[in-house]
C-alpha cells in the first residue's frame, strides 16, 4: 500500500538562519512580557508563530515605539 512516504523537512532545517532568529524572538518575547510591556511581547510572539509556521511574512517590521507602554518597572 502507500509506504513510499518520505518524511517532509520543517522550514527551520532548510532554513537555520529563520531558527536563530525564531529562538530571539522566543527570548524577547520572554523578557518583554516580564517588563510589563505585554502588546510588545504579543508581537514577539505573533512573528515567531509565523516563522514556526514556514512564513517568512511575519518579519515585516513594525514601529515598536508605537507599542511601547511606560510602567512602573520602567521609571
Amino acid at each position: 500500500m502507500g509506504r513510499n512516504h518520505k518524511p517532509v523537512k520543517h522550514f527551520f532545517e532548510e532554513n537555520i538562519d529563520y531558527h536563530i532568529k525564531y529562538i530571539e524572538l522566543c527570548k524577547q518575547a520572554r523578557v518583554w512580557q516580564n517588563s510589563g510591556q505585554y502588546w510588545l511581547a504579543k508581537e514577539c510572539e505573533r512573528r515567531a508563530q509565523c516563522l514556526m509556521n514556514g512564513s517568512d511574512d511575519g518579519l515585516i517590521p513594525v514601529r515598536s515605539d508605537q507599542l511601547f507602554q511606560k510602567t512602573k518597572r520602567l521609571m
